[in-house]
């Protein structure tokens, strides 16, 4: 009794641990000022075809769905990474709830959790910059190019107009039979 107790255990939480969502949203921020935007990103590790959005009514689709995919193989072992990412703009201010996305495998669907978006008044119309690209990080960079003098090293070899062509040596040389 004890045996068959640990091993249905052990069958239940191996099980737990192999059924791991590997399909995750998120969201660039989950508070934001009314007239700007926030992006929801799905991402999967799972060989999966298409997102099905739920109903997004409280939200304009501004941009989307924009695809990027990812491979990675490191001593055989392939990872490969798909994410879909929506730029969305809230209609209205209050808490919104994004239900659960449905993301198609091949033979199964799978599902991401629910999100929450608390969107404020903004009635000094404050734009925010709510871009996660990895681009934007060198964005606002400053490149400060100041190179010091440098003394002119090719100044003997300029040439000069004033020398007469009559005033440079001619050599002959003479060539040998070989």
């Amino acid at each position: 009794m004890k045996y068959t107790l640990l091993a249905s255990l052990l069958l239940l939480t191996s099980s737990v641990f192999c059924q791991t969502n590997r399909v995750s949203a998120t969201v660039s921020t989950d508070s934001i000022l009314l007239g700007n935007y926030f992006i929801l990103t799905i991402s999967s590790e799972e060989d999966v075809d298409e997102v099905d959005l739920p109903n997004l009514e409280d939200f304009d689709i501004v941009s989307g769905p924009n695809i990027s995919s990812s491979m990675q193989i490191i001593n055989g072992d392939v990872t490969s990474k798909k994410s879909w990412s929506y730029h969305l703009q809230p209609k209205d201010y209050g808490s919104f709830y994004i239900e659960p996305i449905k993301v198609l495998g091949n033979s199964e669907s799978y599902y991401t959790e629910p999100l929450e978006i608390n969107v404020y008044p903004n009635p000094d119309n404050i734009i925010q910059n709510q871009s996660n690209d990895f681009n934007d990080l060198f964005q606002n960079f400053q490149f400060n190019f100041d190179f010091p003098e440098f003394p002119d090293l090719f100044e003997e070899f300029k040439i000069n107009p004033e020398i007469e062509k009559d005033s440079i040596p001619k050599t002959k040389r003479k060539l040998k039979k070989i």
